[in-house]
């Protein structure tokens, strides 16, 4: 990584407008059958919404108001954003613009990301991976369906950044210490898992990265920087939801498992149990088999 020059709007712009063009592709045609809502295919996309709108009302973790505690807000940071847009008039259906607009630019902010960890490469040669990075349209709807993938790219892609300052150089480091910015890592990866919290496994081995590019000084030290404001952010939630319900898992997770299924028997579940086992046997061998010569 290059040390940082002075900023410049114009490739930011650009990256906008890519994302912004993308994120039409999807939008636009389906904007007739939504009937004027945010065309969200998931009705997770609405859980978000639900629980920015209890925020932003006054009743944290609270899917609707007044009905105390819970876990269900498994990215609790997106929800605080979208709670932003709520406060500033994005209210009810115009909730899912005011998501639109975080998902461009977040899009565009991990675009920007990727192309300055690419340096010193050119910069015709950054803007041809960015546009790889969009050329899949599975990656394109899960970025731009209104759920928090958008802003766990653009999270993932400052930690990045700030994983390779942290190991770079003095005067690449753009007048931070080393320790300032294994700080500044730890800061990004909590944010990642405030986000998702299966990211504190990117976390950990980010933080073993920084360590081992400590050079002299201690890398224990370092890695507890780098990763002990992520395992704070984690800890925290799950044990907010141990004191208010009695498990450390998110509702939602809960609910996935056939032991928590009220409606089934032990027998029912022991065949559900066979039934998936063989099935997804079955799918591994038949996909080995297909790709066999």
């Amino acid at each position: 990584m290059r040390p940082l020059s002075s900023p410049n709007p114009r490739p930011f712009v650009g990256a906008f407008i890519l994302a912004l063009a993308v994120g039409a592709a999807f939008w636009l045609p389906a904007l007739p059958a939504a009937r004027g809502y945010f065309p969200a295919p998931l009705d997770d996309v609405y859980i978000h919404y639900d629980f920015a709108r209890s925020l932003a009302q006054g009743h944290p973790f609270e899917w609707m108001p007044g009905n105390g505690y819970s876990s269900g807000e498994t990215s609790p940071l997106y929800a605080g954003g979208l709670a932003v847009g709520w406060l500033l008039g994005f209210r009810d259906r115009w909730i899912g613009g005011f998501a639109a607009m975080v998902a461009v630019l977040s899009v565009a902010s991990f675009i920007r990301s990727v192309q300055r960890l690419m340096r010193p490469c050119r910069p015709a040669l950054a803007w041809l991976v960015s546009l790889l990075l969009l050329s899949s349209g599975l990656v394109d709807w899960t970025l731009f369906i209104g759920m928090e993938v958008a802003l766990f790219a653009a999270l993932l892609g400052q930690t990045l950044e700030a994983l390779a300052r942290s190991r770079a150089r003095i005067d690449e480091r753009g007048g931070l210490t080393r320790e300032a910015a294994q700080w500044r890592l730890g800061v990004w990866g909590a944010a990642l898992t405030l986000v998702r919290p299966e990211a504190s496994a990117l976390v950990a081995i980010f933080a073993v990265a920084a360590a081992r590019g400590a050079a002299r000084r201690s890398a224990l030290r370092a890695l507890l920087r780098a990763g002990l404001p992520g395992a704070i952010s984690v800890a925290l939630v799950l044990g907010t939801n141990r004191l208010f319900t009695g498990e450390s898992q998110s509702a939602g997770a809960l609910l996935k498992l056939l032991s928590s299924n009220p409606y089934l028997s032990d027998t029912d579940r022991a065949r559900a149990y066979l039934e998936n086992l063989v099935t997804f046997a079955f799918k591994g061998v038949r996909a080995e088999l297909s790709a066999a010569p």
